[in-house]
């Protein structure tokens, strides 16, 4: 299923497992919703709470390490600019 293919009504191109179709257009795989979990049990509102908690607990560690990544690679473009910008200062 594409965004974009779905928003002008168009049916998407057959789609190689993971490929997407096109490079600008992000891919959504659709599941069914699993009535019951693996041991036939239904599960409970509170249960399907909890597992969507921890789920956005995780999410939120992943997002807090990218932000940490990101903001160690912007303090490493500043400090290359700013040597790039003094060794281009010294030789003039």
């Amino acid at each position: 299923m594409c965004n974009q293919c779905t928003a002008r009504r168009k049916d998407p191109p057959p789609v190689e497992k993971q490929k997407l179709h096109r490079y600008t257009h992000a891919l959504a795989r659709c599941t069914r919703k699993a009535e019951q979990s693996p041991d036939g049990v239904t599960p409970t509102t509170e249960d399907r709470m909890s597992a969507l908690e921890e789920t956005v607990w995780m999410l939120t560690g992943k997002i807090e390490r990218m932000e940490a990544t990101l903001s160690r690679v912007e303090r490493l473009l500043l400090c290359s600019l700013s040597d790039r910008n003094q060794a281009s200062a010294s030789a003039t």
